[in-house]
């Protein structure tokens, strides 16, 4: 009866370790915590990186504030750039800033060099092992290396949450470089992996007849052969594990009563900091909880399931600019146009007009000695 219930106490232990993980938050998860590489997949032209070949376990990538000149090869790897709610920064030029930061730059101690050279990384995520570069400076022996030159000069070094980087920028050295920064280590349980392992393979020794127990010592040890299994399994696309966060629900629930709400507006009445509402909107948006889209000139999150053709009239505060509104989504026209179509004061269109060119749901052109007004494009596609 005791060997059973240590059995059945194992299991379910083993169970809920096994499908749950220990809950390590995403940007937790460690190059220590997995064997050989990180996998790139991409998802609506967007990457994602998983640690090993079954994709369970997902590594979201950053938000990157970056120079004009750069800005074309982070597209191309398929990254999102954004100016208000990066959380990493890429640029030539050193800057002062609490947020992650590769800089390709040099600093006090750096050697002016030119030509082709071959780095190697000593912190290498991607396991590029080495890479050929246009090199511009050496670095002074600051921090921790990333990677140095073959004749051993350093190359690139971290110092604090800034990247110094002494070589011109590619996309293949760049994507190295983004995960050095998401990629950390971190600490591990392994006195609780250990104890239920342990404690497994002494239960089916008690328990299970020789033919099962070799069936499931073999499977055990496989398991316990890849760390990243038991360490943190992060299925972001449970939507109940996502929301038994409790500071994520209230974000959620924020949302869901409040649709077309935007970052500093929940920043405010949630009180949370802009870096903590950007980690877990992201983790919503994952999760297919909420989306995002740039309306106007404000990126805006709703609710997954609402008709993204609605958005628009969230941010028509009354009537006239609803009128104008849908009369400008059939036709562009001119302040008086509008004013006599829909039986309007003249001042009165004007001023919802400008309401609603501040809030870039509508444009304007001059043609020939007239002003036209029209909705801004990126929004009516949304409204049709």
């Amino acid at each position: 009866m005791k060997k059973a219930t240590l059995l059945l106490i194992t299991l379910i232990l083993f169970y809920f370790v096994h499908v749950y993980g220990i809950n390590v938050s995403l940007e937790n998860i460690s190059q220590y915590l997995y064997t050989d590489t990180v996998y790139l997949s991409y998802e609506n032209g967007i990457p994602c990186f998983y640690v090993g070949e079954k994709k369970e376990f997902v590594i979201i990538p950053p938000y990157i504030k970056v120079d004009n000149d750069i800005a074309p090869l982070i597209k191309k790897l398929g990254f999102k750039i954004d100016n208000e709610t990066y959380n990493l920064i890429i640029t030539k030029k050193d800057v002062n800033t609490d947020k992650m930061a590769i800089i390709f730059a040099p600093i006090n101690g750096s050697k002016r060099i030119y030509g082709n050279e071959t780095v190697i990384w000593t912190n290498d995520p991607l396991k590029l092992k080495q890479s050929e570069v246009e090199a511009l400076y050496t670095l002074p022996e600051k921090g921790k290396v990333i990677a140095r030159y073959k004749n051993g000069k350093p190359a690139a070094i971290k110092i604090n949450n800034k990247i110094y980087v002494g070589f011109k920028p590619n996309e293949e050295v760049l994507a190295n470089l983004i995960y050095v920064h998401i990629v950390k280590r971190t600490s591990n349980p392994l006195p609780y992996i250990l104890f239920t392992v342990i404690l497994t393979l002494v239960s089916l020794m008690l328990t299970f007849q020789e033919t099962l127990k070799k069936k499931f010592l073999d499977l055990i040890s496989a398991l316990a052969s890849v760390k990243v299994f038991i360490l943190s399994r992060v299925n972001i696309l449970d939507e109940e594990k996502v929301l038994l966060n409790d500071t994520r629900r209230e974000i959620y629930n924020y949302i869901l009563d409040n649709p077309g709400c935007h970052l500093r507006e929940l920043s405010k009445n949630l009180n949370k900091s802009v870096s903590t509402l950007t980690w877990h909107l992201r983790i919503l948006e994952k999760a297919n909880l909420v989306k995002s889209k740039k309306l106007g000139n404000k990126l805006i999150y709703y609710p997954a399931n609402m008709d993204v053709r609605d958005l628009p009239l969230l941010y028509l505060k009354n009537e006239t600019q609803k009128s104008i509104f849908e009369y400008l989504s059939k036709n562009s026209a001119h302040l008086r146009k509008i004013a006599k179509d829909l039986n309007l004061n003249v001042e009165t269109v004007r001023y919802n007009l400008k309401k609603l060119e501040n809030l870039g749901i509508v444009k304007a052109r001059e043609e020939g000695n007239r002003v036209v007004y029209y909705i801004n494009e990126s929004i009516l596609k949304f409204h049709k």
